[in-house]
């Protein structure tokens, strides 16, 4: 970080490091320099910002460190908590983005179009549309260059202090960061959150399972092992509005940080915890990971076929859903704060989050004398209702069709778009009860129509025709999705180890715009950054805390 990338990338051309060094310290570079951009633009239609430059340095101001002063849309701002600018980050935006270095203004197309070469550059050198292994991920150009100001975000202002790890803590705290929350993982020194080496094919790299659940963040170290680090923590949380953590349970109780030390500490924090199980329950010292919440809290009891065994979703909603769940409940607790001016102590069991996704199949138990069953593909509300094999036989080549027993002008429709008119004169098809009761012969029916199309065909004649119908879309499929990233639903970000990378964004658009996607940070990339901006504190004094084992 900092302006050392400024000097690290002609050594490393005169050196001959290669290529694949030139274009880490390039996109580190450039993340940083739109970082900046964001930061300094607070809202979109905000005039130029003026700064005095010492032509000697190419920086504003000066010395190399510190808060420069700013004259924004007339009004000067200067060394505070939110307004403060390093002058060696701003001189790093001004010359990595020097379309808008005469003036640094929100809402214009100039970053847009810089970060747009980029892409073309590397897809000039990997070739447009490939799997590129080695990153990780296929970029697409039509997602990468979206930056926008983030100074007018729904939580801009708001401090997050992250201290969970693997995925149901983060995609909390991610949500919050894609909604302009200042988050900021605060990491154990050596190996940091360990999800950046979870389901890593690269060791010597973070994992794109940390890097996509990971996104908007900053990263600090800090030691809690030693004293001098839990004392740096504690500074960090009086300036702090929300502290979220999800460590085994009764760790952060015993490192000293539990609900009463943090009352004193910032009467106003709001304190989140994530846990497998509650933690007033007969479980509360148990682990649990994704699959355990899966298993203990219904999920995996109605999935699967009927005569099978429990099935564990693919999508990861022990982890996610329980984050997501935690989320709502973090901004309504800062909603809250807003009133009484207190701080709030959240806590969320995975199990319990679990039970929560099932209240549909709460509502059918009390109609059935055994547990709810598992239903398959199948949906007995509905014929046709389940999924329709289609032309090419692959694992994913199947679209999900469903007319609802009682929508009969859904079962004309479908009759019609698949060439079966005869179906509806057919008196054992009549009514939605006499279309159950015969569901399997009107599923084989459209089954011979649907294997002679793709699933794309199927979804396009059947959707179209104004009748509930989707194509099984694989994550292939998804990530290459043209109106997927043009949309904003698929962002591209460049990382400094993985190169492009691909990243599902928020899916949820603001004014008809998708949040912007930022790269996940390295370990204790904003170290100096974090502590200057939150602490005052001189990079001297960020020295000292490293070689006293703080950071």
């Amino acid at each position: 970080g900092g302006y050392g990338v400024l000097e690290l990338l002609p050594a490393a051309r005169r050196d001959g490091f290669g290529e694949r060094l030139l274009l880490r310290l390039r996109a580190q570079q450039r993340q940083h320099a739109v970082a900046v951009v964001g930061e300094v633009a607070v809202q979109e239609d905000m005039a130029p910002v003026a700064g005095r430059v010492n032509p000697a340095e190419g920086v504003p101001g000066g010395t190399r460190r510190g808060a420069v002063d700013l004259q924004i849309g007339g009004g000067a701002h200067g060394g505070g908590r939110m307004a403060a600018v390093h002058r060696h980050r701003l001189a790093l935006a001004r010359t990595q983005l020097p379309e808008i270095g005469g003036g640094l203004r929100g809402g214009g197309d100039g970053d847009r179009a810089g970060l747009a070469d980029a892409v073309r550059s590397r897809e000039d050198r990997v070739g447009p549309g490939q799997w590129n292994i080695p990153d990780g991920l296929m970029y697409h150009p039509a997602s990468i260059a979206r930056r926008k100001p983030m100074g007018d975000a729904p939580l801009a202002g708001i401090t997050v202090l992250d201290l969970t790890q693997f995925e149901a803590g983060p995609s909390c705290t991610e949500a919050l960061a894609w909604h302009g929350a200042n988050v900021i993982k605060v990491e154990e020194p050596r190996r940091g959150d360990q999800g950046r080496l979870a389901i890593s094919e690269r060791p010597d790299m973070d994992s794109l399972y940390f890097i996509l659940l990971n996104c908007n963040k900053r990263s600090i170290t800090c030691n809690l092992k030693e004293e001098s680090g839990k004392a740096l923590l504690r500074r960090l949380i009086a300036r702090a509005d929300v502290l979220i953590e999800n460590f085994a349970p009764g760790a952060i109780e015993r490192l000293g940080f539990g609900w009463d030390e943090l009352q004193k500490l910032n009467p106003r924090l709001v304190f989140a915890q994530v846990k497998g199980f509650a933690t007033d329950g007969p479980y509360a010292k148990y682990l649990s990971f994704d699959m355990i919440a899966q298993a203990t809290g219904g999920v995996m009891s109605i999935t699967g076929m009927p005569d099978g065994v429990p099935i564990r979703p693919g999508a990861t909603i022990g982890d996610t859903g329980t984050g997501l769940h935690m989320c709502v409940s973090i901004l309504s607790a800062l909603f809250q704060r807003e009133r009484t001016g207190r701080g709030q102590h959240l806590q969320v069991a995975m199990q319990d989050a679990m039970t929560n996704y099932c209240r549909v199949t709460f509502s059918r138990q009390p109609m059935m004398q055994e547990a709810a069953p598992r239903l398959g593909n199948s949906v007995a509300s509905g014929a046709p209702g389940g999924l329709f094999p289609c032309k090419g036989g692959g694992p994913n080549d199947y679209c999900f069709i469903f007319v609802a027993r009682d929508l009969t002008v859904h079962w004309e429709r479908v009759c019609k778009a698949i060439g079966r008119e005869d179906m509806l004169a057919d008196p054992r098809f009549s009514d939605g009860h006499k279309r159950i009761e015969h569901k399997a012969e009107i599923e084989e029916n459209v089954s011979a129509w649907t294997r002679e199309r793709t699933k794309q065909e199927v979804m396009e004649a059947i959707g179209g025709a104004g009748v509930p119908a989707g194509a099984v879309f694989d994550i292939k499929d998804l990530i290459s999705n043209e109106d997927m990233h043009r949309r904003g639903i698929m962002q591209t970000v460049e990382h400094p180890d993985r190169g492009a990378v691909v990243v599902p964004a928020w899916p949820v658009r603001f004014g008809g715009e998708a949040m912007d996607v930022v790269r996940a940070p390295l370990l204790g990339e904003h170290n100096e950054a974090v502590l200057g901006e939150l602490l005052d504190m001189p990079p001297a004094e960020v020295a000292d805390l490293k070689q006293a084992g703080a950071l």
